[in-house]
């Protein structure tokens, strides 16, 4: 499919450089002409990597991690800071004296304060120029407490930003209303429930957390929950906000009442459950007829332990071969070539005007 578009984007230019031998057969010699040519073609691989590249980033995506933290200390590091302890002088062949200013370090060294987690170091921000006081943060930090951190991998899905839309009915009803996808704050913390009822659900991120301490390596697991006031279409609307699921999410969804029973519910995981049908069938059955509670909770973590996979990536790859640019991409490329060719073919141009004018004013 690359071929195609790649080229749309060689052609116009290749016109360009025929052109310009016809037009100024006289004034552009073989060898500018084979130049010329050379450079359309080196311009052309460097749109083609452009695309290739543009068709990768696509399917590129963030997922959370999940682990506790296993120590904390001071560490001692270089000294960041400077002052200008004299210089260092030379002369030139000329005799002109040059200076060069030299600088030393303000400390033996400044301490920095990490806490490590089994997803990615931590450091605490100095409360003081060296970091020689201890950060309160740095004090809070527990052995064992729940850590988070961002990852980067793979997400064919995104290929295809179609996949996921809903109506623009349900789109409009929403606006200014969608959540943003959970984030990891505080240094390694989060808070992976959204919460748009007056009811208090804190409880369940507690929860989660501490189970993901574990099972989020075990597993290659994150847990992500919704609860809202709003109907179903909710979460057809969140869905394309967040493009969907995380390469290793759970979303758990659910619509509630005044008094926290649970209207309508809703369990997604990537690639549209693949691999996972079984257990999101399996999750619906504790919120029926139920008020949301932590033995609801309880119950649906134990199936998703017990029977969560993560799908490989791999299983996926064929996506790789359904992506396409949009019109205003390979607009944007050809655009691009034909200035690198046009631009090549006016200096040459430009070159042998003014070559044969100094030959006309000598003539005369």
């Amino acid at each position: 499919m690359s071929a195609i578009y790649i080229l749309i984007v060689f052609v116009p230019s290749v016109f360009v450089v025929l052109l310009s031998k016809l037009m100024f057969r006289h004034r552009i010699t073989m060898k500018e002409w084979c130049i010329q040519a050379g450079s359309v073609f080196v311009s052309t691989l460097l749109m083609w990597m452009i695309l290739i590249v543009g068709g990768s980033t696509w399917a590129y995506d963030t997922e959370v991690l999940n682990g506790y933290v296993t120590s904390k200390a001071p560490v001692q590091v270089t000294c960041e800071h400077e002052h200008q302890c004299g210089e260092t002088c030379w002369k030139d062949d000329k005799g002109k004296r040059h200076c060069k200013p030299k600088y030393c370090k303000d400390h033996a060294y400044d301490i920095d304060w990490d806490v490590r987690t089994t997803v990615g170091t931590s450091t605490i921000r100095r409360v003081d120029k060296r970091g020689l006081i201890e950060p309160p943060r740095f004090t809070q930090a527990k052995i064992g407490e729940p850590a988070a951190n961002t990852g980067m991998g793979r997400n064919y899905m995104l290929i295809d930003p179609d996949h996921f839309h809903t109506s623009e009915t349900i789109m409009e009803k929403y606006k200014g209303m969608l959540p943003s996808y959970p984030d990891i704050v505080d240094y390694y913390r989060i808070n992976r429930v959204i919460n748009d009822t007056q009811q208090d659900y804190s409880w369940i991120n507690t929860y989660l957390n501490d189970q993901l301490r574990l099972l989020g390596k075990a597993k290659q697991l994150n847990i992500v929950v919704v609860i809202t006031k709003n109907p179903y279409d909710y979460y057809t609307a969140i869905r394309q906000h967040w493009s969907g699921t995380k390469r290793n999410d759970v979303q758990l969804y659910y619509g509630v009442d005044a008094d926290g029973n649970i209207t309508w519910f809703k369990a997604d995981s990537f690639a549209d459950g693949q691999s996972n049908n079984v257990m999101l069938d399996m999750l619906r059955t504790p919120t029926l007829q139920a008020k949301l509670t932590p033995a609801v909770v309880e119950e649906q973590v134990g199936i998703i332990k017990d029977k969560f996979v993560r799908l490989e990536n791999e299983q996926l790859a064929y996506l790789k071969e359904q992506w396409s640019p949009s019109i205003g991409f390979i607009v944007f490329l050809t655009l691009f070539n034909l200035i690198i060719t046009c631009g090549i073919t006016f200096v040459f141009w430009k070159e042998d005007a003014g070559e044969f004018e100094f030959i006309k004013r000598n003539a005369h």
